[in-house]
């Protein structure tokens, strides 16, 4: 729930509930040994069921991750499902009259509507906020705000069309839809944008029609599904717990090792900085972030892209 905050405060009340992003009813889906052979998805262990749990240490790419029962309670979610026509109008709207349309950021060919200091929630009281929050039915808004792993990512994209023109991408938690919208701009034969939080949808929907580009997007929780073959796979800002960095990077894994190339946007924060992922990451970009960014972000200085390595 919203605090009174004005400015980089907002940003860090919203940094404390983002770990609960794109972890829907997750099951904390595992890997046991290898990726390879048939299985369209990760296989889900209960926890607690395996010996394995009690006193030993897991090998990276040859062992099931495992995460916590306090995890898996912190990433449950009511944002996803089917939602009902009024139910959309009503989100569009509270978008549309809580959010400014903006070019001021890395990306400016990208137009996005965003919260900004113009909007009455930035820095409305805790009750007034927690109010116009729950009547419209909409928890934390993370996807009105362009943070800064995400801009990293599309400003990449923007500026390397070839990476992505002409392949079938996913961009998961996608957030605003930014860095769909990019792949679209420059290309992609297919973008899916997917998020788990239902509002999050409709803002790229808005955001998507808004530049002029066509993509599909879902509300499904994709992490963990191998089904499914995408050239490209996006991620940005999506590392703020050390349970679900261990889910989402085995997956990924699986992913680089069927031919994916997986893309990562970060600004440095330690769930993904110290992870043992990192030793699989090659650094392909770097960018100067905004002083406002700055700012906005615990005094983050750099984003970074990082491919995956297989």
């Amino acid at each position: 729930m919203f605090i009174r905050v004005i400015g980089s405060s907002l940003f860090k009340c919203l940094h404390e509930f983002s770990r609960a992003r794109q972890g829907a009813h997750l099951q904390f889906p595992c890997r046991a040994r290898s990726c390879h052979g048939n299985s369209n998805f990760l296989h889900p262990v209960m926890l607690g069921s395996d010996p394995r749990m009690s006193g030993h240490k897991h090998r990276r790419r040859k062992s099931c991750y495992h995460s916590n029962p306090t995890s898996l309670t912190r990433l449950q979610c009511t944002q996803n499902g089917a939602i009902r026509g009024e139910e959309i109008s009503t989100i569009k709207q509270f978008i549309l009259d809580n959010t400014v349309v903006t070019r001021n950021h890395l990306t400016p060919e990208v137009a996005l509507r965003l919260m900004t200091s113009s909007c009455r929630l930035w820095s409305a009281p805790s009750e007034q906020s927690s109010s116009i929050l729950a009547h419209c039915g909409i928890d934390e808004p993370f996807w009105a705000f362009y943070w800064p792993g995400g801009q990293a990512l599309t400003r990449y994209l923007l500026d390397n069309p070839g990476v992505v023109s002409g392949k079938s991408v996913l961009d998961v938690g996608s957030g605003c839809g930014a860095s769909a919208i990019a792949a679209a701009l420059v290309g992609a034969k297919s973008v899916l944008a997917n998020d788990i939080d239902k509002v999050a949808i409709q803002a790229v929907k808005l955001n998507a029609e808004m530049n002029s580009v066509a993509m599909t997007t879902t509300s499904r929780n994709l992490i963990g599904r191998l089904a499914d073959h995408w050239d490209v796979v996006l991620l940005g800002d999506m590392f703020y717990d050390k349970d679900f960095t261990d889910t989402v990077t085995d997956w990924l894994r699986c992913l680089a090792d069927r031919g994916t190339e997986v893309l990562i946007g970060d600004p440095g924060r330690i769930f993904l900085r110290d992870h043992p992922v990192r030793d699989c990451l090659v650094n392909i970009f770097t960018v100067d972030l905004s002083e406002s960014c700055r700012l906005e972000n615990n005094g983050m200085t750099q984003g970074f892209v990082w491919k995956l390595q297989a």
